[in-house]
């Protein structure tokens, strides 16, 4: 690995932990204060889409194409359901643009693409109107809106 590399490297140690800490304040503070949906907490995880993305090309390796981990959420058989949209804040709480096809033994799945290193909040949105949680999530966290997200942790591939 050349010197670089090595700074590269060292650097995306950095950011994870200082995101870690970023997504820890909007999770224990942020989310005790504000809504989900008010403009401080939206134009927070906004910041930290954009430094995500800014980091993200300043320390690119050239060698590498991605520093990214595929996550699979699933559902089982048993969910009776039209549609299953997922839902978090991967992106941005949108209820639009990541939807889990039902496989042939029935279960419902999608794979992503996540940073590693930082865990995400999530849930699944039923025919566009009845939310669910994940049944083998890593984790529930309580939300403003009096239910539980799940949570996802993203480890980085070793």
């Amino acid at each position: 690995m050349d010197s670089s590399s090595e700074l590269r490297s060292v650097a995306k140690q950095q950011y994870a932990i200082i995101r870690r800490e970023l997504a820890a304040f909007e999770d224990r503070v942020m989310a005790r204060y504000w809504d989900q949906d008010t403009p401080i907490r939206v134009s927070f995880r906004w910041f930290l889409g954009s430094l995500d993305q800014l980091v993200g090309r300043l320390l690119t390796d050239t060698d590498t194409d991605t520093d990214t981990v595929d996550v699979t959420f699933t559902l089982p058989a048993e969910v009776v359901a039209t549609t299953v949209a997922l839902s978090g804040d991967f992106n941005g709480w949108s209820t639009e643009d990541i939807w889990l096809k039902r496989g042939d033994d029935g279960t419902w799945r999608v794979t992503i693409a996540l940073e590693p290193g930082r865990s995400y909040r999530y849930r699944y949105l039923l025919d566009g109107e009845r939310w669910e949680n994940d049944w083998q999530a890593d984790r529930y966290v309580q939300n403003p809106y009096g239910s539980a997200d799940s949570v996802v942790v993203v480890e980085p591939d070793s």
